[in-house]
Order: C-alpha cells, then structure tokens, then sequence
C-alpha cells in the first residue's frame, strides 16, 4: 500500500502521466506541474480540486497535489521547494529505486489533508535531479520512484511519500506560468544552476538582509559571468540571470550595487 500521510492511501494508475511540462518559477521558489496557462487558470484548477491544495487567499506555504474530485486522479502539483541545501548519504539508493510511470489516484471520498514543504534540497549534477526531502528521507534504506510526468518523481519508501525530484531543472526556469519555448541544456547553463542554488540559500538570504558585501560581490560575479556568455530574452540563462539582479536589488541599496553588474540585456 502506498500512502501520501499515515492516513491518506493512494494507488495508481500504471503507465500514464500528467502531460504538462513542469516548470520551475526562482522568484517564488515554486514547481508547477499543470497543463494550465495563467496564474488565475491555476488557481481555479486547484479550488475546484481535492487532496493537497494550498489557501491562494492567505499566505500559508502547502505543497499541492491536486485530485480530481470525479475520478480522484492527480492533475496538477505546485510545490515549494527550500532554500536550504544538504547532502543525503542514501543517493546511491536512487540509483537501484524501483521505478514505475502512473499517476497517482486518490479515494473519492478521501478527506482534504495537508502537505508541508520539504525542509531540504539537493541538486544531484550527475542524474541531473533537483531533490527535495527531509530527514526522515536520510533514514530510508530502500526506494521506490513513481515519474509522474516526464520530468517529475515522486518518491516513495516502504509505501510512504518521502522526497519529490524534477529532472533537468536547469531548463525548466522561468518566470510565467503559461507554457514556454523548450530550451536544451548545455555544461554552462547546468553549472550556473548548480552555483546559483549553492549560493542563494537560507544562510545567504540573511547575510543580504545585513546587506553584506561579499555576497553581493558572489551574486554580481556569477550575473555577469551570466550576462557575458549572452542567452535569447526569456531563456532559462536569462531567468536566472535576471533572477539574480533581482535578489541583489532588493536587499541592496542602488549605491552599493553602484558598479558591481554588467548590462543586463540579453
């Protein structure tokens, strides 16, 4: 048996999966999986579902796995993932996880439930998977891997729900709801993933707070490497690029910022 809580069973419908393009949104630390085309389709396709569904009225932080309440199969997913990197010492159990594609379904009649966000996550470089977990994730000694889309996993052990992973994040940044142009990855737009999600962490949003100086030098450094490389308006490149300015206008006042980031036109 397979459950999302203690008290929530799902099971599954083997061999299909949500067919939307996930994607990853840096500004609200938010993935969407959904075949929904704006802010207000999304929200209407989660109030008029069951299961997991975040209050959009309030500020509240919930992961959403959203059912459908005639079939109860799952139709869309936003979840947050945390600003707070760490290392599991079971990644080699990613590697022999059983693996399935379906869709999760749940009762009909199952009670609304709640689903807190994950307090870590992992960028994986060499499967090329943005993992999102907690401890209890670290105790596991046994996987198994439900892709739920062709880019998205949920993560299972012993039947319980414990981690969710995108693959190819990287390519998946944006910064609209509504669908956008596929892009391929490349060595440098992977490695400005991976150092960007290494620097902008907990620790180094409160280090911004204080308005410290070394990393806005890091955040500039990596904008311009960014900038200098060049990358079409839009473009996973860009997003993170434009990303990363924005973060540096907020904490940082114009005449510390004064000289430190190249233009940033694409």
């Amino acid at each position: 048996m397979f459950s999302i809580t203690e008290d929530i069973p799902i099971t599954f419908i083997n061999g299909q999966q949500i067919a939307a393009r996930p994607r990853i949104l840096p500004d609200s630390l938010m993935m969407v999986l959904s075949t929904q085309q704006s802010v207000d389709a999304l929200e209407k396709e989660m109030m008029d579902s069951t299961g997991s569904v975040e209050d959009w009225l309030h500020m509240s932080r919930t992961d959403s796995l959203a059912f459908d309440t005639g079939t109860g199969l799952l139709k869309a997913v936003s979840f947050y993932y945390p600003e707070l990197n760490r290392e599991p010492g079971n990644l080699h159990l990613l590697a022999t996880a059983e693996k399935i594609v379906a869709i999760p379904q749940l009762k009909t009649d199952a009670p609304s439930f709640e689903l807190i966000p994950f307090e870590y996550r992992y960028y994986h470089e060499e499967r090329d998977l943005l993992l999102c977990f907690d401890d209890a994730f670290m105790e596991v000694t046994q996987l198994q891997e439900v892709a739920i889309s062709a880019e998205v996993s949920l993560f299972f052990s012993n039947g319980q729900y414990c981690a969710w992973g995108v693959y190819h994040p990287e390519v998946l940044l944006t910064n609209r709801i509504g669908a956008t142009t596929s892009y391929e990855s490349d060595a440098f737009l992977k490695a400005c993933f991976r150092d960007a999600y290494a620097l902008i962490t907990d620790e180094t949003v409160e280090q911004m707070r204080e308005h410290d100086e070394q990393v806005l030098r890091n955040i500039s450094s990596l904008h311009n490497r960014i900038a200098t490389h060049g990358g079409a308006a839009g473009s996973p490149l860009d997003v993170l690029k434009e990303w990363l300015f924005s973060l540096a206008d907020k904490f940082y006042r114009e005449q510390e910022r004064e000289g430190l980031f190249n233009k940033r036109s694409a």
